[in-house]
């Protein structure tokens, strides 16, 4: 089965793409929000050790806002929630603590159907055809030919908060900095942008005399 990750990050990458049509700067994920402006981290200090972090998700497609959750919706927030983790791995590192605790999490949504509409190829105006249509379903009208129900077109974007606190030697359910910035670091190989993936220069030999 191939990683969700990978499909979405295939259609982050595919977005920012199409942005770069308009002269858009392109940034990678693990990128500030002030930077970024549509999407990226944030960080708030609360004190020496409490902080919250939050991490908002670039816009992506869904569908299937029926269901109570969409399976394009569970990966945004997925990728919400490892970001804004990861973030917090490099606050606790940047002050010389070896790990954090989650005190709070908090996720919130913001999706919008953009359209609604039915797919129907088989319809021959005149022939008295009729059809009758069901959302998911194919239907038949009376004599008529079949009628497939479109997912609608749809957008969606993720913002995970979380409160952590700082601590110098993880234990129980606390975060290692240095590990989950790991494993995430091999989830989303491309967060860091090209330049953070790329092998450090050789230097050149000297020349010999």
């Amino acid at each position: 089965m191939a990683n969700p990750c990978w499909s979405l990050l295939a259609a982050i990458g595919s977005g920012l793409l199409l942005n770069a049509c308009v002269a858009t700067p392109i940034y990678p994920l693990m990128t500030p929000i002030q930077v970024a402006k549509t999407f990226g981290y944030f960080d708030h200090p609360i004190d020496d050790t409490h902080w919250i972090v939050s991490y908002v998700t670039p816009e992506q497609s869904g569908y299937d806002f029926r269901a109570e959750e969409a399976p394009a919706e569970l990966q945004v927030k997925n990728l919400a929630q490892d970001l804004a983790l990861w973030h917090a791995s490099q606050i606790a590192q940047a002050h010389g603590y070896q790990g954090f605790e989650v005190t709070e999490r908090r996720t919130s949504v913001d999706a919008v159907n953009v359209e609604d509409y039915l797919d129907d190829p088989f319809l021959y105006e005149g022939f008295g055809f009729r059809h009758r249509h069901f959302v998911g379903t194919l239907a038949w009208g009376g004599p008529g030919g079949p009628a497939w129900y479109a997912q609608p077109d749809s957008s969606l974007q993720v913002e995970a908060k979380l409160n952590i606190t700082l601590t110098k030697t993880p234990k129980g359910d606390d975060f290692r900095a240095d590990e989950t910035i790991t494993r995430l670091r091999a989830a989303y190989p491309q967060a860091e942008g090209a330049a953070a993936l790329a092998p450090p220069a050789t230097p050149a030999p000297k020349p010999t005399a």
